[in-house]
């Protein structure tokens, strides 16, 4: 037996959130290979959509993502929301990305 891949062609996540995150909303379409083509978020009372340019650093195709929170208010960082792109099997994960978006509405990849 071989194992086959069930990439997203859409993908819709809801979280109530956390302490001072307030609920996050995630939405996006991917192309039919399975990279993300459009993604829009909703989180600290706002709406973000991320830039192509940023969109084509995740994996080519999407079959896991997870989503986390930090506010770090020492740093003046603030609220910033992480998501992690991944593409894998049950037998591991075979790339993985983590994109990060602040309250001042600033995406970027963090680095491994």
């Amino acid at each position: 037996m071989q194992e086959g891949i069930l990439r997203f062609s859409q993908m819709e996540l809801r979280s109530e959130g956390i302490g001072e995150s307030g609920p996050i909303y995630l939405n996006g379409s991917l192309t039919k290979s399975g990279a993300l083509e459009r993604l829009h978020i909703e989180a600290f009372g706002k709406s973000f959509t991320c830039p192509e340019e940023i969109m084509v650093k995740l994996p080519k195709m999407i079959n896991g993502i997870l989503i986390s929170y930090i506010f770090d208010i020492r740093s003046g960082m603030g609220k910033t929301l992480y998501m992690t792109f991944q593409f894998g099997f049950t037998s591991g994960i075979k790339e993985t990305e983590i994109l990060s978006l602040n309250e001042q509405g600033k995406f970027s990849i963090i680095a491994d």
